[in-house]
């Protein structure tokens, strides 16, 4: 991870993770032969705020992907459905 900054931010064996508003930044070093990607795949476990912490008000989160600067979308979230 090359930058980070969320309201509250923590991490444990092999994983990271932030409360509230923020992002994680990472840099992919390039390759010494020059041999083209055919993807990148981003796999991430987010979920909104759980509705006893947010008080009901929340219900979804919107996540949004930036390679170099690029706005490559958003996606909304929603809170898992009860088990």
């Amino acid at each position: 991870m090359a930058n980070g900054r969320f309201e509250r931010p923590g991490c444990g064996d092999g994983y990271i993770w932030g409360l509230g508003m923020g992002f994680f930044e990472y840099i992919i070093q390039p390759r010494e032969e020059s041999k083209q990607v055919g993807a990148i795949v981003v796999r991430v476990n987010m979920k909104p705020v759980e509705p006893w912490d947010s008080h009901g008000r929340v219900r979804d989160t919107r996540v949004t992907l930036f390679i170099n600067g690029i706005n490559c979308g958003s996606r909304l979230v929603p809170l898992p459905a009860p088990d």
